[in-house]
């Protein structure tokens, strides 16, 4: 269903989060850098990770921490076609990324001044797999959640947990009578032993579902998630719980006429509901909330695209792409508090084989461009 930098996919691929069943090929030489997850304790103080295209055109693991002013490089070590999908900081002195390698996961973190890769386990005989979600409530306590393919070429979920010392694979349930399925967005509410997944998965004529999953702290489980029914591809792409019993996801489903549009879910705890009301066309990749009153998803439309929740209701907030892009996607969003957020993603050269890094920052009432080095 979504693609980024030429990945391999389950469906048709499109702009959007990454998901790369296999390891990217050659760029060619290409410049190739994006941002596609990002985490923020405060206003001054980010980090986003992504990949770029190295001299030699292999994928490799990127990461900037942004001040408050300005966004710098930090180096970052990784194997070769590798890169990394999200990240999760619960405090200023640790964080955890997580991404792919050419055969397995990737998994790196952070200690407040530098990255250290840490291994993570993949599914046995599997021919590919991937972490695209990580959420940590505390630096001893992280859920990771993505795909993997068998040795059948079949996608399904993969689940893993941390435990301050080591990855530990974790059994995901996959729908009976589908295709294929995948985990994209994970998150734990604070203080809980409990944590939510989505994602979707694919049926036999071809068309996607919905896909959520609940942990209880030993096990993660099938819930029922609402699809329009309008359309022919549904699809979850990450989640944020402010608790137990509040969380958000967000996606996007195709329509009648064959155009994405933006697709908005809730979970009370016991059931997921989808938001009522129309909304806009487009994909929504991303969304972080600081609180009930307060989220901010991202993603794109016809460019860079952002919705925010204000306990009430959703208003699509204008956000601005770089003079001179093709294309303009935002992939992950942190909110330091209702007044502070921070977007990531890329830009699209007017030249099909060139992306660049893409940053934008919100004072509460407005977007800016902020820029962001490719090197």
């Amino acid at each position: 269903m979504i693609a980024l930098l030429g990945g391999t996919v389950l469906g048709s691929p499109r702009a959007g989060a990454a998901t790369r069943l296999s390891p990217p090929g050659s760029a060619g030489g290409a410049s190739e850098f994006s941002f596609s997850g990002l985490s923020c304790l405060s206003a001054t103080n980010c980090l986003a990770v992504g990949d770029y295209a190295n001299a030699s055109g292999a994928s490799v693991p990127l990461s900037e921490e942004w001040n408050g002013s300005t966004w710098g490089s930090v180096s970052i070590h990784g194997p070769k076609y590798s890169g990394l999908d999200a990240i999760s900081c619960p405090d200023a002195s640790y964080c955890m990324a997580v991404g792919y390698a050419r055969y397995g996961p990737l998994a790196e973190t952070w200690n407040g001044t530098t990255w250290s890769r840490v291994k993570s386990p993949h599914p046995a005989g599997s021919q590919s797999s991937e972490l695209l979600s990580v959420s940590c409530p505390t630096s001893s306590d992280c859920s990771a959640v993505g795909v993997y393919q068998n040795d059948s070429s079949t996608s399904l979920t993969l689940a893993e947990q941390w435990n301050g010392e080591s990855w530990t694979l974790i059994a995901s349930p996959n729908p009976s009578g589908v295709t294929g399925s995948e985990l994209t967005g994970v998150s734990c509410a604070h203080g809980t032993a409990q944590c939510v997944a989505v994602g979707y998965s694919f049926g036999r004529k071809g068309n996607s579902h919905t896909l959520a999953e609940s942990w209880n702290g030993a096990a993660w489980s099938l819930v029922a998630s609402p699809n329009d029914s309008q359309g022919s591809e549904n699809e979850l792409l990450s989640v944020s719980c402010v608790s137990a019993t509040d969380c958000t996801a967000v996606g996007d489903y195709t329509n009648l006429s064959a155009d994405l549009v933006a697709v908005i879910e809730t979970w009370n705890g016991t059931s997921w509901s989808l938001v009522p009301g129309a909304q806009p066309d487009g994909e929504l990749v991303n969304i972080d909330c600081v609180r009930a009153s307060m989220c901010m998803a991202v993603g794109f439309s016809s460019g860079t695209f952002t919705d925010r929740w204000n306990g009430k209701s959703w208003t699509v907030v204008p956000s601005p792409n770089q003079k001179g892009s093709s294309s303009s996607v935002l992939d992950g969003v942190s909110c330091a508090k209702r007044r502070s957020c921070d977007a990531v993603g890329y830009d699209t050269g007017k030249a099909s084989d060139t992306t660049y890094t893409l940053a934008e920052t919100w004072n509460g009432s407005a977007w800016s461009l902020v820029p962001s080095p490719n090197h």
